[in-house]
């Protein structure tokens, strides 16, 4: 499924498919960004990210208080604790 853009209305978010059909994600997640590597960040309730996959669903669970696109098959995390 080719997923075309994050969409978000004050009370729901997820993607919109080339189909213009809307994929939803965990009604937990507040806001979406784009795919990369079949994998787009999202954010969660408490402000924590994560990453879901084109089905819209959670396959890194929001625990990050920072973090990157995937890109070459490697992304940039760093927990809510982290010393930088």
């Amino acid at each position: 499924m080719l997923i075309i853009a994050p969409f978000a209305t004050d009370n729901q978010c997820g993607f919109i498919n080339a189909e213009g059909e809307f994929v939803e994600v965990p009604s937990n997640i507040v806001q979406t960004y784009l795919f990369h590597e079949g994998l787009a960040r999202v954010t969660d309730s408490l402000g924590l990210g994560g990453y879901v996959n084109t089905k819209g669903e959670i396959v890194i669970a929001p625990k990050y208080a920072d973090l990157t696109d995937f890109s070459d098959g490697l992304a940039w995390v760093a927990e809510e604790d982290s010393v930088l």
